[in-house]
């Protein structure tokens, strides 16, 4: 955190005139007095050169600290001592020590960030699952009320030859309805039979139906939970965030720790490698090296690598300073990770194979074992239906639809067979 200044032409003495820095806003638990000292202190022992005199200006109004060169000084030179020396460049240290699982772990902000969009994944795939449930349910209701209301005159017929409310609903199931739409037909009030209410029905199921369309591509489709959880972000921002105080500034050139000594001369004392920004192209499946950090660049250690899975049924893990396409033609990418920070959570990957439907749990574990040539994830001659978290298979008719997730597939050898879980003539696509 630093303090932020104008640079100005003061008047010093009768007839000359200063450069002069003025300080108006200190970093956090910094006062002007400990700044002055420092700045003494600087002098006295020959590491700031620059400065001719400090003046402490602060009163009720806010923080006024007036540091005024020498003659001929260079402003660029005394800024950089003065950042350097002084308390008005701060660092301040952040503990993300956190409980993953059962056990403490040290995280980088950005892998605070990945385990928080997973775990908020997890979260939407729960309340979608919920909600999916619901709506099917309802929308069992209204099919059934639309047909008893196309029937209405078997239906009543049914209902008076009944002895009691148990032996209606036994004749209703007799009659191709379920359960649930008989206990809706036995409960169905006499305003219902109207054609008004048979149009609001007809729209209530349309309505359904649309919306579990949209929840099942939520639920088969990590990509567009994404962009539903920025887009509530986004909401929050917009409705409870305020504007940045803090001014931000760009990174050095490069990681390189000096230290400014008498002479103008510099030393360098310590340097660190520089991480990789890398961008990728999830259509085509093409890597761009970034010079510095773009909001689509993925940062990647040196010595880390990456993982990725693409829809033309291979998985390949290249370097962090690996540009260019990933295989020869262009290919979409599903799933990428760095080999430093694998998600916990297996991949669920869904294929037709010949007349059957299969499925495989893939663990991010196993997709490190492959070099930058790729290995095959699906059986020679499949088609990718699902590659992700849980799917939906619907089935055709009055069947009842699957299901696929971690739980209910085993974990068979990647690039294998994988489990039949269905008949390719028995869903729909």
């Amino acid at each position: 955190m630093r303090a932020t200044f104008t640079q100005e032409e003061i008047a010093y003495g009768k007839r000359t005139k200063r450069t002069a820095f003025t300080f108006t806003n200190l970093p956090l638990h910094v006062n002007t007095e400990q700044v002055g000292d420092q700045i003494r202190d600087g002098l006295a022992r020959d590491k700031i050169t620059t400065v001719a005199d400090v003046r402490d200006e602060t009163d009720l109004t806010g923080v006024r600290l007036i540091v005024i060169l020498r003659a001929n000084a260079d402003a660029a030179l005394a800024e950089q001592e003065l950042f350097r020396w002084t308390s008005l460049d701060t660092k301040f240290s952040a503990n993300n020590t956190v409980i993953d699982g059962v056990s403490p772990v040290d995280l980088a902000p950005l892998e605070i960030l990945e385990r928080w969009m997973k775990w908020r994944d997890q979260r939407l795939l729960a309340s979608i699952e919920l909600e999916l449930s619901q709506r099917r349910n309802r929308l069992e209701i209204a099919q059934g009320l639309i047909s008893a209301l196309d029937m209405i005159d078997d239906v009543i017929d049914e209902i008076r030859r009944s002895k009691d409310k148990a032996d209606a609903r036994a004749r209703l199931i007799k009659r191709d309805f379920t359960e649930n739409q008989a206990n809706a037909i036995l409960d169905m009030r006499l305003s219902q039979l109207t054609k008004l209410d048979d149009k609001s029905l007809r729209a209530e199921s349309k309505e359904i139906q649309t919306r579990v369309k949209e929840l099942i591509k939520l639920n088969s489709k990590a990509d567009l939970r994404s962009e539903l959880i920025l887009d509530e972000i986004d909401e929050i921002g917009t409705r409870h965030g305020n504007a940045r105080r803090s001014k931000l500034i760009d990174p050095p050139s490069d990681l390189q720790v000096t230290v400014i000594k008498q002479g103008r001369t510099k030393m360098t004392v310590a340097t660190t490698e520089k991480p990789r920004f890398v961008v990728i192209d999830s259509e085509l499946g093409v890597l761009t090296q970034s010079r510095k950090l773009v909001p689509a660049a993925t940062v990647v250690e040196k010595s880390d690598k990456l993982i990725f899975v693409c829809d033309n049924g291979r998985f390949t893990k290249v370097a962090a300073n690996a540009k260019g396409p990933l295989f020869d033609s262009p290919t979409k990418v599903l799933a990428h990770a760095k080999l430093s920070a694998l998600p916990e959570t297996p991949l669920v990957a869904v294929w037709k194979l010949e007349d059957g439907v299969y499925a495989n749990v893939i663990p991010w574990e196993k997709l490190t074992k492959t070099t930058s040539r790729g290995k095959a994830f699906l059986p020679e001659g499949a088609e990718l239906i699902h590659f992700g978290g849980t799917y939906i298979l619907q089935k055709e008719g009055r069947k009842r639809d699957i299901e696929i997730n971690i739980n209910s597939v085993k974990d068979r050898p990647v690039g294998g067979k994988g489990s039949k879980v269905a008949k390719v003539e028995d869903c729909v696509f």
